[in-house]
């Protein structure tokens, strides 16, 4: 049976983001990732999920500082929080806390999922009509250009899984129609396509009014054209087609 609820995975490993999130979709759930404490704590700003699945060491504010910075807020946070940790020896730390599961990344993952299923559960049971929940967080568009079926599935899915509602295209051909009806929050296009130009598609973008304002990133995955020059209409030029350095040009443009 398909689950509902809405899961905030926040952990630093891209591994466990995908093999934790993909099982956590497989099983129904909308799915928000954080790599950081401080993104996490921006998204629960928007949201109420059903459930925070929590790791400990991460750059930045960290696990820790995370708690410790929702919990000078709310003393007691409205989403159940699990601890999914590779430290097991601080499983102690957290009795009597306001985490409700500790469970180190060594176990099973039927157990793990069984524990999720509770939790979330859980949380169902606990809300009012009046509580204020979100099904999930508002997504950004992306309009991605991308030829290759396998690049484009998965930067479709990795974008979707850190919030973005994406649009898949495989060429250039209908890119004025669909931007112009979608209307998307950036549009992000291979710089090479079959009888296309990225260059080019970017100033028929830049140059058409409805569509002139929205950002556009292109990427070379051969690097060659990235330092040759700027073009006009791109917002930027990226010399890599890697899923973690497209989000992160795509996320800074966004803020």
């Amino acid at each position: 049976m398909k689950q509902s609820g809405t899961i905030l995975l926040v952990d630093d490993d891209p591994a466990i983001l995908q093999m934790v999130g993909d099982r956590l979709q497989m099983e129904g759930y909308t799915l928000i990732t954080a790599s950081r404490g401080e993104q996490a704590l921006d998204i629960l700003r928007a949201i109420i999920p059903n459930l925070i699945i929590l790791d400990i060491s991460m750059p930045g504010l960290g696990g820790l500082g995370f708690l410790i910075r929702l919990t000078d807020t709310i003393r007691r946070p409205a989403s159940p929080i699990m601890i999914f940790t590779g430290r097991h020896e601080l499983a102690p730390f957290f009795i009597d806390s306001t985490v409700s599961a500790f469970l180190p990344k060594t176990t099973h993952p039927e157990i793990f999922m069984q524990k999720v299923h509770e939790l979330v559960a859980s949380h169902h049971s606990q809300l009012t009509p009046s509580t204020p929940v979100l099904p999930g967080i508002t997504r950004k568009k992306l309009l991605l250009i991308e030829d290759d079926f396998d690049l484009r599935d998965h930067l479709s899915r990795f974008f979707s899984r850190h919030g973005f509602e994406v649009d898949p295209l495989d060429g250039g051909h209908s890119l004025l129609e669909t931007a112009t009806r979608s209307q998307p929050h950036i549009i992000l296009i291979k710089y090479l396509l079959p009888h296309h130009n990225g260059p080019k598609l970017a100033e028929q973008l830049g140059t058409h009014p409805p569509t002139q304002t929205i950002p556009i990133v292109l990427y070379d995955e051969t690097g060659i054209q990235a330092g040759l020059r700027k073009h006009p209409f791109v917002k930027s030029l990226v010399a890599s087609s890697k899923d973690h350095i497209l989000l992160k040009t795509v996320s800074d443009i966004l803020g």
